[in-house]
């Protein structure tokens, strides 16, 4: 018994010592440089999610932008956005770099993955086709995708009697 327990010691602390010294890329981070221009957006909405100070990004779970153009409209995490962005410029300046940092920029209060974070949504009215993007946590490899139709939606505006 003691054979087996030194041999597999040792194997954790050689794993334990190997990730202390790479910084990992997170799965899942965009090359902005990738993006293409699909449309432009005419009206831009800020929204700080779960915000305890609206003065104080730190305090935000996320800061969330919804886009919204004539034929697509996309929500997404703007802090995330600004994070991969930044992290295509930093591995830009440092192409010899043996890890990438996990984090560069604003983010918010939340430490753990979270699906209203790591998603985009984009509806494109062409199409008539709603789709959610999302980046999934450590350990498991790819991203998520899934689509549906959009649904038709009926208004009724009635007078207002006051």
């Amino acid at each position: 018994m003691k054979k087996l327990i030194i041999p597999i010691i040792t194997i954790f602390i050689f794993f334990d010592n190997t990730y202390a010294q790479v910084i990992f890329r997170p799965i899942g981070n965009y090359n902005v440089h990738n993006m293409t221009v699909i449309d432009s957006g005419n009206i831009r909405i800020w929204y700080a999610f779960n915000a305890t100070d609206i003065n104080k990004q730190e305090t935000y779970d996320d800061l969330q932008r919804l886009e919204i153009g004539s034929r697509i409209s996309k929500y997404y995490s703007y802090f995330l956005f600004n994070n991969d962005s930044l992290i295509t410029v930093w591995t830009k300046e440092h192409p010899k770099a043996q890890g990438v940092p996990n984090q560069l920029g604003t983010k918010g209060k939340k430490e753990t993955w979270d699906e209203y974070i790591f998603s985009e949504y984009f509806k494109d009215y062409t199409k008539k086709i709603f789709t959610q993007y999302t980046r999934m946590p450590h350990g498991v490899l790819k991203p998520c995708q899934y689509s549906e139709t959009i649904p038709v939606q009926t208004w009724n505006i009635f007078i207002d009697h006051n």
